[in-house]
């Protein structure tokens, strides 16, 4: 949950699971917003899995050697080689590295980015 919007990504296997989840994240006091980023897929094998937690392991290093980058601010989360962003960025700039950084992850099939700009009024 971040400042009342909650970013649900995994995978369940059925699409009620998926609705449920979605329900279940609206009765949690103060969220605003609810995304379901969930997947609907009754298999995951051990590779896929590993692939996911080393884009996952890979990012978040890259985030943390990259001097213009405050990587504290920033969720990282892989499902299916699709990397999930979110947080507050400072500027324009920062919010493009972190992109970047994640599409150059070997693995990576997309890129879905919710970080938000330090200068948005919503925040």
């Amino acid at each position: 949950v971040n400042d009342g919007a909650v970013l649900m990504t995994g995978k369940v296997k059925t699409p009620e699971e998926k609705i449920l989840a979605t329900r279940l994240a609206w009765e949690i006091f103060g969220v605003r917003e609810v995304v379901n980023e969930l997947q609907v897929t009754d298999t995951s094998s051990i590779k896929d899995i590993a692939k996911d937690l080393a884009a996952s392991a890979t990012l978040r290093t890259k985030l943390i050697t990259d001097g213009n980058i405050s990587s504290l601010n920033f969720s990282i989360d892989v499902v299916n080689g699709t990397v999930y962003l979110s947080g507050v960025a400072a500027n324009a700039e920062e919010m493009n590295r972190v992109v970047a950084h994640a599409r150059d992850i070997r693995f990576t099939q997309q890129v879905v980015n919710y970080i938000t700009l330090q200068s948005d009024k919503r925040l």
